[in-house]
């Protein structure tokens, strides 16, 4: 019996001590406010996947430079973690019914005066030839409530969505939202950037496409990357054949890599944001050496909390 109160003791004293580490290292972030998307200066997003918007006023407290929400809903097959590759497995898709009055009335509630990004997507049973719409409807709801929209087009969850990389389709998305954004900065007299969210999986042609694409069109930014559908770097891990996407550790080099190539083609004229695999300060640091003008976090927030976000704002200054 005094055993058994002995244990119970143990994991109290140990709760307690989890907490108070987390209380220090919270009050011991102090980030500097950015206000501008294409501030050149290397900076930290942390990535929220809150996609009713409720959490935008906690994450702000907490991050104030940029975060990132989705404004489609995740329908959540499963997702886990796997602390032994330190990765994160996703079976996500989207359904459009996320730009809802709900939803903007939590961004509205939020009261959030930093740069909030909103993701956007197609709906998960949308034809490809037909998505133009999912996303047009989107942009404008956000576009009042956005420091920047990412369009979505490399989800490896969501069925053939990736095919909207593809010439044909990237071109005639980018026109679309190009002009959108024309109407829409002209009506409200703001001008919401947009970036385009890519996979790491795609090949240098591709890359060598997309960037002629977002230079054609102006676009204002590029995300590289998403998640892969690369397991390569896993074989060996019990969870290496689940379906899905594939952030963390694993994802480092690969999303690293397509940087650097885009850096070559963009030339500088199109900032990208770095995302995929940060788990040290040393991961977004070469980043930013490869062509990151901002970097992003969320696989690396979960398994490295506060510490990480600390050890990237000493890192980047």
């Amino acid at each position: 019996m005094k055993l058994s109160y002995l244990k119970k003791f143990l994991y109290i004293a140990l709760a307690l001590f989890i907490l108070l580490v987390i209380i220090i290292s919270f009050f011991s972030i102090n980030l500097p406010d950015y206000s501008q998307l294409k501030n050149y200066k290397p900076s930290i997003m942390t990535r929220v996947h809150n996609s009713s918007g409720e959490l935008v006023k906690e994450y702000s407290n907490e991050y104030r430079v940029f975060i990132p929400i989705d404004a489609v809903p995740a329908i959540v097959k499963s997702a886990f973690i796997s602390a032994e590759d330190k990765n994160f497995y996703r079976h996500i898709g989207v359904d459009l019914l996320g730009i809802s009055r709900a939803f903007i009335n939590n961004i509205k509630k939020a009261k959030f005066n930093g740069v909030l990004g909103i993701n956007i997507g197609k709906n998960f049973d949308t034809p490809i030839d037909k998505a133009v719409e999912d996303y047009l409807t989107c942009f404008r709801e956000a576009y009042c409530y956005a420091g920047y929209i990412a369009i979505n087009v490399s989800s490896p969850n969501t069925k053939n969505l990736r095919n909207l990389q593809s010439d044909k389709y990237l071109e005639i998305l980018l026109k679309a939202l190009k002009s959108e954004q024309k109407i829409l900065h002209k009506k409200f007299k703001k001008l919401v950037p947009f970036v385009v969210k890519i996979s790491p999986d795609n090949s240098s042609k591709q890359l060598d496409s997309i960037a002629k694409l977002l230079l054609k069109y102006k676009v204002d930014g590029v995300i590289a990357t998403n998640t892969t559908i690369d397991r390569k770097g896993i074989l060996s891990s019990k969870y290496a054949m689940e379906e899905g996407g594939l952030s963390g550790a694993p994802l480092n080099k690969k999303s690293t890599n397509v940087i650097k190539h885009l850096n070559k083609c963009l030339n500088g004229k199109i900032p990208i944001i770095g995302v995929g695999g940060i788990i040290t300060a040393d991961d977004g640091i070469e980043k930013i050496n490869n062509g990151a003008s901002l970097i992003q976090i969320y696989t690396g927030l979960i398994f490295r909390g506060h510490r990480l976000v600390n050890e990237l704002r000493k890192a980047t200054r």
